[in-house]
């Protein structure tokens, strides 16, 4: 009778942590396999007579390696592999020093943060060859998306922003540098401008840094 209830109290606890683990595995393989979609930029749906590329047997494969084999360093290079199409920047050469991603749930809001470092100017030789970056200053509007701006008119103050969750520990305020700007919920002619974005409900950017005191390029990507 004692081996009986340990045993079957054992099989409740296992059914239980199961049923979680399967639920944590089953959103991390959606994610990894989100991305790996995104860097690819595959299209799962197949042609007019719904014939399905061979090739999403592979990205399938790919995601299942990942998410079953845990390996960091290849979920990073897919993430490399698809910020350096968005940002056509070579970033194979930086060092990713942090990849923070808190998006989740069936609309997957949340924000992501990747910083990479560089041994050399570059990255920044690439940068100035494109037209789409910015130097420095941030407008106030990006300013207010990333940091926050607080408006003192004497007999009130406001306060807009921060739109992101990341600290400034995380996302340093930065004096020299480029930026890059994606309205991802505009107009394809108005992704590049910023002026808009704060007369909205919601918000999906995504803005990319280069100090270019400290060769490092962050990467923040805002879903809400």
């Amino acid at each position: 009778r004692f081996d009986f209830i340990i045993s079957d109290s054992f099989k409740k606890r296992s059914v239980e942590c199961s049923d979680s683990e399967k639920n944590m595995s089953q959103f991390t393989l959606t994610r990894i396999t989100h991305q790996v979609l995104r860097a690819f930029d595959l299209n799962i749906f197949g042609n007019e007579k719904g014939e399905k590329p061979m090739k999403m047997f592979w990205v399938i494969m790919l995601s299942l390696f990942l998410g079953a084999s845990g390996n960091q360093q290849l979920t990073n290079s897919v993430e490399m592999a698809r910020i350096s199409k968005t940002l056509d920047l070579a970033l194979a050469q930086g060092n990713l020093i942090e990849n923070v991603d808190t998006h989740s749930g069936s609309h997957g809001d949340g924000d992501s943060l990747q910083t990479w470092t560089f041994a050399d100017d570059s990255l920044l030789k690439q940068i100035q060859a494109d037209s789409a970056w910015k130097p420095f200053p941030l407008t106030k509007n990006l300013e207010a998306l990333l940091y926050g701006v607080t408006y003192d008119e004497g007999l009130s103050v406001t306060v807009v922003g921060p739109y992101v969750s990341f600290s400034e520990e995380q996302l340093p305020r930065v004096e020299h540098g480029y930026y890059y700007f994606v309205d991802r919920q505009a107009e394809s002619e108005q992704q590049n401008s910023d002026e808009q974005i704060l007369e909205r409900v919601s918000y999906n950017f995504s803005i990319a840094i280069y100090d270019t005191d400290t060769d490092t390029l962050y990467y923040v990507e805002t879903d809400s």
